[in-house]
């Protein structure tokens, strides 16, 4: 079983990954371009969260070894508290200023 480091380590990866196709599809289309210290921002946020998120998976592990409805639960219950985590780190982001008006 992996450690807690490997776990956050992977859930902060798999968060920047998925920013940083994201940021990369819309540049493609023109959509909503961010400027360079934007998307440095947002890759950084998903990035906590992702964190927090597989801290979480590493937590949750050994009830997810039991199988059947409560592996299913706890996966939720992850990735509801990486999106929590995402929330508020853009909220607090939001009201300091650094996202602009």
């Amino acid at each position: 079983m992996p450690d807690l480091r490997t776990r956050m380590v992977q859930g902060a990866a798999m968060a920047a990954a998925a920013t940083v196709v994201n940021l990369a599809v819309r540049s493609a289309r023109g959509l909503d371009t961010l400027s360079a210290p934007l998307m440095l921002l947002l890759l950084a946020l998903c990035a906590a969260a992702g964190t927090v998120g597989g801290a979480a998976y590493f937590a949750t592990e050994t009830v997810r070894a039991r199988g059947g409805w409560r592996k299913t639960a706890v996966n939720v219950a992850t990735l509801l508290v990486f999106c929590a985590v995402a929330i508020v780190l853009l909220i607090v982001v939001s009201l300091t200023g650094l996202l602009g008006k």
